[in-house]
């Protein structure tokens, strides 16, 4: 081998990379094609050298950047957003690397939409940190309630739980708050997400805030998750949150995680009103079913307050979860999967429409370079200058 081919590695960097990726060496050998898993063993122990080109492929399927390899040690991966995830640590030791590059690529994306609007001279947001977790879970409620408008008369124009996520969303992306929900890293359908692991996050922030939402969850879950993330932004507190569903509120350890839970709830369903309606000489199951009519929300959001509000015991809850969740699974297991003709809908959700129209409207501006922007919202060349093609939303 020419010694000027060489790539002088760290070994153990390789090994870090490889087990980061969650790969064995027959896999990683396999995706280098033209490597044999001792190969990559023996470069993990030090015992023979990649050339360049080896190393910079190496780097690629690993999705790490090549100047990794060479590092003495490997790289800090601690969470750029406070962790307040009250079931991390029953889960997993260390956070998946899915789950770092989906919150950097996020918190990426935030920077350059909070440089976008200082650039525009935009005013500071007046919800963001408004109010505080000694504000009382009420107040809270009642101030996202009103700046999103959600009242008996929004609900009576909407149709159904599916039609009030559509709504919910573009009501708060009008608020001037980016709303990402994506089930995969980047456009990489092979790297999903583990709701196990977190469910979303939020930023707050005064001109660029931001809600991340794990579509991996079944999204009839994902209101409740929209709802918990905001009353971040509204109390002023960043950061990952994994709200287990089949606990009550009251039952959080986290204070923060527990305030946003119980002021969620409160706005998807004020307990005064679910008191008025919940009828005593009718089944729980058919109250449940009637709550999430009148609410225009799914059942399984429904369920998950009633139980928080002591109107189902744990049991009855845990039974009509279940069977509730099997047939949202079975639903969404028909849909088809984030590729193909679904691209479009999953780009556009994966981004959200203010990051989109910010992005596509600097490149029409020529204030941003065609690949900058495939950079900033994870897709190709090509497919920028299509919608760069396409009429400004604006």
């Amino acid at each position: 081998m020419n010694s000027s081919n060489v790539a002088y590695i760290t070994p153990a960097l390789v090994k870090w990379a490889r087990e980061r990726a969650g790969l064995s060496h027959e896999e990683v050998a396999a995706r280098l094609r033209v490597v044999k898993p001792n190969q990559v063993h023996d470069w993990e122990n030090g015992k023979s050298l990649p050339t360049l080109p080896q190393a910079e492929n190496l780097a690629t399927r690993l999705r790490i950047p090549l100047a990794v390899l060479f590092l003495s040690n490997p790289p800090p991966t601690e969470i750029p957003l406070p962790d307040l995830r009250t079931v991390s640590r029953d889960i997993r030791n260390k956070p998946s690397a899915e789950f770092l590059d989906v919150v950097n690529d996020a918190v990426l994306k935030q920077r350059w939409f909070r440089e976008y609007q200082e650039q525009r001279g935009s005013n500071n947001l007046a919800f963001v940190a408004s109010l505080d977790l000694g504000s009382g879970y009420q107040r809270v409620a009642s101030a996202i309630r009103e700046a999103l408008g959600i009242d008996n008369e929004f609900r009576n124009r909407i149709s159904n739980w599916e039609d009030f996520l559509r709504k919910f969303i573009q009501n708060v992306e009008s608020l001037g708050v980016l709303v990402m929900r994506s089930g995969i890293v980047g456009n990489d359908v092979r790297r999903k997400l583990d709701v196990k692991e977190f469910r979303g996050f939020a930023i707050s922030d005064k001109l660029a805030p931001l809600v991340f939402i794990n579509s991996r969850d079944a999204k009839a879950a994902q209101i409740f998750t929209l709802a918990h993330e905001l009353a971040h932004i509204w109390v002023g507190s960043s950061g990952i949150s994994n709200p287990n569903p089949q606990k009550r509120s009251v039952d959080l350890k986290n204070d923060t995680e527990r305030f946003c839970n119980t002021v969620a709830a409160e706005l998807l369903v004020p307990a005064q009103e679910l008191a008025r309606y919940w009828n005593p000489n009718t089944s729980n199951p058919a109250n449940v079913g009637a709550i999430a009519v009148r609410f225009r929300i799914s059942p399984l959001v429904a369920l998950r307050r009633a139980y928080d509000l002591g109107r189902l015991d744990s049991t009855e809850f845990l039974s009509l979860w279940e069977a509730q969740l099997q047939k949202f699974k079975s639903r969404e297991a028909e849909q088809p999967e984030e590729r193909g003709g679904n691209f479009w809908n999953s780009f556009n959700a994966r981004n959200g429409s203010n990051l989109t129209d910010a992005v596509l409207g600097e490149v029409r501006a020529r204030r941003v370079l065609y690949t900058n922007a495939a950079r900033l919202l994870s897709v190709r060349v090509r497919t920028i200058e299509k919608l760069v093609k396409q009429p400004s939303s604006e």
